[in-house]
């Protein structure tokens, strides 16, 4: 793909950037041999906005990579989709080890995630991923994630919560993640003297939550909190229509677009957490040119979504670079990974492959995600 001289620039800057925090070289492998990765991505299915937005960042950081190294070595970066569900990713993980012949797949969502780990720790293959459940990447050797955990965002809800409401009511969708967020807040809310009125769940494939927010509306909740991924929308567009005037808390799936677009008012001063990411504050260079850049590309502001898996193809690139091929070398090296000033904020890798991420409360107000302010 051809650039404008422009850029060309801005890229040149975000590589540089990239260089000095990484310590890109050009040496080790040689101009007839190329780093494939691999990524398995919802582009189609009820998560796909998360895909497109992964692969809108994931293609600057192709472009910026590749404009450093220059013709030393090329990166190529093939995209398989999920299509939302463990099955299809599955089949994706194993064309892409057994046809492409990558040695790192990158990959998103909880489901997905726990079904490609054996595949990634049996054929020793490196697995990055942002999925939030909690321990997701202990007691694996090749498994990383660079994202938020869920259970900062669950302890920043018990935070906002325990001074403000006394019953709380739990509607949650049968998925292991909403599973373990639903039980781990209703036991830090009771643990600061609050009671759960209601803890109820539906199948992931529920349209109607009109049974179970019945219960919730006689229950009387000072606040509800929804872990409903994909119904979200739904699911405050009922409880308004039932007369339910209770609060809503919940965590980044209230940022889905079509949260608002199915909900309108009814998501109205929903408050949620997401991980800290102000593209009009940033808290690094590499975040401005980043964003001048998707802005340019996409004509709309990045979330953080996509710069995770920018800053995550930018580490897992340079590793192999440096390990020239060798799994063993390249996982060494994104543990060796400490304060990366990256477009989504500082990424340091834990011990056990993890990272420990800030989260920040937003709230809808307009119809608009802002940040929430006492």
């Amino acid at each position: 793909m051809r650039v404008s001289i422009m850029t060309g620039l801005r890229l040149a800057r975000l590589a540089w950037g990239a260089a000095l925090a990484l310590g890109l070289t050009t040496g080790g492998l040689s101009a007839a041999e190329e780093i494939k990765i691999g990524t398995v991505l919802p582009m189609t299915g009820d998560a796909a906005s998360y895909g497109t937005w992964m692969r809108n960042g994931m293609n600057i950081a192709v472009d910026q990579i590749n404009a450093k190294w220059g013709p030393e070595r090329k990166l190529t970066v093939i995209y398989e989709d999920s299509k939302s569900n463990p099955r299809d990713g599955v089949a994706a993980m194993n064309k892409l080890i057994a046809a492409d012949r990558v040695n790192a797949v990158m990959t998103t969502l909880t489901g997905i995630t726990k079904a490609l780990i054996p595949i990634a720790e049996e054929k020793k293959v490196i697995l990055t991923t942002s999925a939030t459940l909690p321990g997701i990447t202990e007691g694996k050797s090749y498994v990383f994630r660079n994202a938020t955990n869920l259970g900062s965002e669950i302890r920043a809800l018990n935070e906002f919560a325990k001074t403000r409401y006394k019953k709380a009511a739990v509607l949650w969708v049968n998925l292991e993640w909403a599973d373990w967020g639903a039980k781990a807040f209703e036991k830090q809310f009771k643990a600061d003297g609050g009671e759960i009125v209601e803890s109820l769940s539906f199948a992931p494939d529920s349209t109607d939550m009109r049974a179970q927010l019945t219960r919730i509306r006689v229950a009387k909740p000072d606040v509800i909190l929804v872990l409903a991924y994909k119904t979200t929308g739904q699911v405050l567009k009922q409880a308004r229509e039932l007369g339910i005037e209770a609060p809503f808390i919940g965590t980044l799936d209230f940022e889905l677009p079509e949260v608002v677009q199915i909900a309108k008012e009814a998501a109205e001063g929903s408050v949620y957490t997401k991980a800290v990411f102000d593209t009009d504050n940033p808290v690094a260079g590499t975040m401005t040119d980043y964003t001048a850049e998707y802005e340019k590309r996409y004509g709309q502001k990045p979330e953080v979504y996509g710069a995770t898996m920018y800053d995550m193809l930018l580490i897992l690139a340079d590793a192999m670079a440096k390990s020239n091929g060798d799994t063993e070398a390249a996982r060494k090296a994104i543990l060796a990974v400490k304060d990366f000033p990256g477009a989504s904020g500082t990424t340091t890798f834990l011990a056990n492959g993890d990272v420990d991420k800030a989260v920040e409360l937003k709230t809808i107000k307009g119809g608009q995600y802002v940040d929430y302010k006492n």
